[in-house]
């Protein structure tokens, strides 16, 4: 499931709603509401749409195994509750449950910020956090627009190559926080707190910093419910 979810749609369909079932493209993002939409529609459609997704798009070899591991994966638990229902409640349908729900609220963290004009471009459909000590233990994927633009490039040459395409950034307007996580900077979204979201933001433009009513603007502007497709001509 986590191959064809994340690394076959997600990255492909790149948070475009409504082809990624993961977008968080038509939620209000800074709400707990929000994200308990975002949530049950994961837990109500990830299991037939990833299967219709892998048919519909060619991938008839993976859409045939994870339908084949699906059913093994349901049986094995049918049979295992039967055995011991408490056992298999918490240690795996639980477990399963509530690993969901973390992986989920981080995707919708991590895309809670999308540029309306730059809604299908890497640079505005994510945000980076530099200088933070979970970079170290997530392998920099809080330098997630370069995530989503080149999944392949080595760990270790992600901070290089940020700062050598800063200009491409700045730019776009690509969102950028210095010395907070994606989990704090959703916290201190959800709670108000636009003063501290504010001094740890990088404003990549020339001249001085942006102020606070200027910040909030921009970033409500980017927390709005959106629709559409790319136009492919």
């Amino acid at each position: 499931s986590y191959y064809l979810h994340h690394v076959v749609m997600h990255h492909r369909e790149n948070n475009v709603f409504p082809r990624d079932m993961s977008s968080t493209m038509p939620y209000q993002r800074d709400t707990i509401t929000g994200l308990l939409s975002y949530c049950a529609r994961y837990w109500t459609h990830q299991t037939l749409y990833l299967g219709y997704y892998a048919f519909k798009t060619g991938r008839i070899g993976l859409g045939i195994y994870y339908c084949v591991c699906w059913t093994f994966y349901l049986s094995g638990v049918t049979v295992l509750y039967k055995i011991n229902p408490v056992g298999t409640l918490w240690m795996i349908i639980f477990s399963s449950f509530l690993t969901g729900l973390l992986l989920m609220q981080g995707n919708f963290a991590q895309h809670m910020f999308i540029d309306p004009k730059r809604r299908f471009d890497n640079f505005g459909l994510a945000f980076n956090y530099i200088n933070h000590e979970c970079n170290q233990k997530t392998y920099n994927d809080g330098y997630h627009i370069i995530h989503h633009m080149n999944s392949l490039l080595h760990w270790s040459k992600v901070p290089k190559w940020f700062e050598d395409n800063i200009e491409k950034f700045a730019v776009r307007e690509s969102i950028v926080f210095n010395a907070i996580d994606t989990m704090q900077a959703w916290i201190w979204l959800v709670t108000g707190n636009w003063k501290g979201l504010h001094n740890a933001w990088v404003d990549l433009s020339p001249g001085p910093k942006r102020s606070l009513d200027e910040f909030k603007a921009m970033i409500e502007e980017r927390l709005v419910p959106l629709d559409g497709e790319p136009d492919d001509n």
